[in-house]
């Protein structure tokens, strides 16, 4: 006999927590901070419900609450949590060594980034050096399909999740350069895994370039990505392939970092 599983059994459901999860996922993409009211009214739940389960998660740590506003925004805590979660011999001690190398290296800003479900999440940043840099907060969420951190886990990570993940994202069209379909991606992810690197080509953002190598775990899971994002003007077309490897080169010494050092190739 076939054994349940819990995930899929609404008997295991504990409301509160489910309604607790919700209001974290909610506010986790509006960092200006929402009101209670307006929380309730999004998320279809009741008023005093929703002030309870924020009041408690205030306590916690993991929400903030603007006195004036009382707007509710999370707090750094649950980065922490993902922190661990992704932590093999601390993820982000060995990351950061190689991240300002490669930041003096190109001085572009450099960002270490995670896969979060269906989209992939800063981690941490390294400021460029030019006068004009793009800062990019931790907890910022990308889109799989227009990031070059996104389009990394798309490449690397093994075949069952991968297409999980190409049936689950919205490929949302921003302008004439973004992946729009399935198809187009599976292409795009056969030349990021021939050159070792995935690139944003302003898919998202015009004027702005990014590229971006998987960083390996021991047993060859893509835990992380090191990216390297700058205007198009310092970043042409024609330095991307050079700016590529170096991105490359600085992702494989945290990979070694981790354990990955051992093994060969990167088609497992």
């Amino acid at each position: 006999m076939a054994k349940r599983d819990p995930r899929g059994d609404s008997r295991y459901h504990v409301p509160n927590l489910m309604r607790g999860m919700k209001i974290m996922e909610y506010l986790s993409s509006r960092p200006e901070g929402v009101n209670m009211i307006d929380i309730a009214k999004a998320l279809e739940m009741p008023n005093n419900s929703v002030f309870r389960i924020a009041m408690t998660l205030l306590e916690l740590g993991y929400l903030d609450r603007d006195e004036k506003s009382k707007k509710f925004t999370l707090t750094r805590k649950l980065l922490a949590l993902g922190y661990a979660a992704v932590s093999e011999r601390s993820l982000l001690e060995e990351a950061l060594g190689p991240m300002r190398a490669l930041r003096d290296e190109v001085r572009e800003t450099v960002l270490l980034a995670t896969l979060l479900e269906t989209d992939a999440i800063v981690l941490e940043q390294v400021s460029g050096t030019h006068p004009f840099h793009f800062s990019i907060d931790a907890g910022r969420r990308g889109s799989l399909h227009c990031s070059a951190h996104g389009k990394v886990f798309l490449a690397w990570v093994p075949d069952k999740e991968r297409e999980e993940l190409l049936s689950a994202i919205e490929m949302t069209y921003y302008n004439e350069n973004t992946i729009t379909s399935v198809e187009a991606m599976r292409k795009e992810i056969e030349v990021i895994r021939a050159q070792g690197y995935a690139v944003d080509h302003a898919e998202e953002l015009a004027g702005v370039h990014c590229l971006s190598a998987p960083i390996f775990n021991q047993k060859g899971y893509p835990v992380a990505a090191i990216t390297v994002t700058g205007p198009a003007d310092r970043m042409p077309a024609g330095d991307l392939e050079r700016i590529g490897q170096l991105v490359r080169q600085r992702a494989d010494e945290v990979s070694a970092k981790l354990g990955y050092g051992a093994m060969i190739g990167r088609e497992g």
